[in-house]
Protein backbone atom coordinates (compact mmCIF):
# COMPACT_ATOMS: atom_id res chain seq x y z
CA UNK A 1 0.00 0.00 0.00
CA UNK A 2 2.57 1.90 0.53
CA UNK A 3 4.76 1.89 -2.31
CA UNK A 4 1.05 2.50 -4.38
CA UNK A 5 0.82 6.00 -2.35
CA UNK A 6 4.45 6.60 -3.36
CA UNK A 7 4.29 5.82 -6.73
CA UNK A 8 0.80 7.59 -6.94
CA UNK A 9 2.48 10.67 -5.76
CA UNK A 10 5.86 11.01 -7.59
CA UNK A 11 3.81 10.03 -10.75
CA UNK A 12 1.65 13.59 -10.11
CA UNK A 13 5.51 15.27 -8.95
CA UNK A 14 6.84 14.02 -12.17
CA UNK A 15 3.28 14.18 -14.69
CA UNK A 16 3.78 10.32 -15.78
CA UNK A 17 0.85 7.43 -15.59
CA UNK A 18 0.82 5.73 -12.19
CA UNK A 19 1.91 1.51 -12.55
CA UNK A 20 -1.43 0.77 -10.79
CA UNK A 21 -4.32 3.04 -12.14
CA UNK A 22 -7.59 3.90 -10.44
CA UNK A 23 -9.58 1.41 -11.97
CA UNK A 24 -6.84 -1.13 -10.94
CA UNK A 25 -6.96 0.35 -7.35
CA UNK A 26 -10.61 0.03 -7.13
CA UNK A 27 -11.14 -3.49 -8.31
CA UNK A 28 -8.15 -4.43 -5.39
CA UNK A 29 -10.50 -2.95 -2.81
CA UNK A 30 -13.37 -4.58 -4.05
CA UNK A 31 -10.89 -7.84 -3.58
CA UNK A 32 -10.86 -6.98 -0.07
CA UNK A 33 -14.49 -5.25 0.27
CA UNK A 34 -16.31 -8.36 -1.16
CA UNK A 35 -14.61 -10.49 1.88
CA UNK A 36 -16.02 -8.52 4.47
CA UNK A 37 -19.25 -7.99 2.64
CA UNK A 38 -19.57 -11.64 2.57
CA UNK A 39 -19.08 -12.21 6.09
CA UNK A 40 -21.94 -9.98 6.87
CA UNK A 41 -24.50 -11.22 4.43
CA UNK A 42 -23.63 -14.85 5.62
CA UNK A 43 -23.14 -15.63 1.77
CA UNK A 44 -21.07 -15.78 -1.38
CA UNK A 45 -20.10 -11.99 -2.87
CA UNK A 46 -19.17 -11.37 -6.15
CA UNK A 47 -16.47 -8.91 -6.33
CA UNK A 48 -17.94 -7.24 -9.68
CA UNK A 49 -21.19 -6.94 -7.33
CA UNK A 50 -19.27 -5.01 -4.94
CA UNK A 51 -17.22 -3.21 -7.41
CA UNK A 52 -20.40 -2.13 -9.03
CA UNK A 53 -21.88 -0.86 -5.81
CA UNK A 54 -24.95 -3.34 -5.83
CA UNK A 55 -23.34 -4.85 -2.68
CA UNK A 56 -22.39 -2.77 0.20
CA UNK A 57 -24.07 -3.86 3.32
CA UNK A 58 -20.83 -3.58 5.31
CA UNK A 59 -19.59 -0.75 4.09
CA UNK A 60 -22.61 1.22 4.07
CA UNK A 61 -22.93 1.86 8.14
CA UNK A 62 -19.13 2.95 7.63
CA UNK A 63 -20.07 5.76 4.82
CA UNK A 64 -22.72 7.14 6.92
CA UNK A 65 -20.82 7.93 9.84
CA UNK A 66 -18.17 9.00 8.09
CA UNK A 67 -20.92 11.42 6.16
CA UNK A 68 -19.79 9.60 2.85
Amino acid sequence: MALECWDFVDSVLNRRKPEIDAVDTKRAKAICLAIYESATAGAPIKVQDVFDGKVSAYQDPINEHWGI
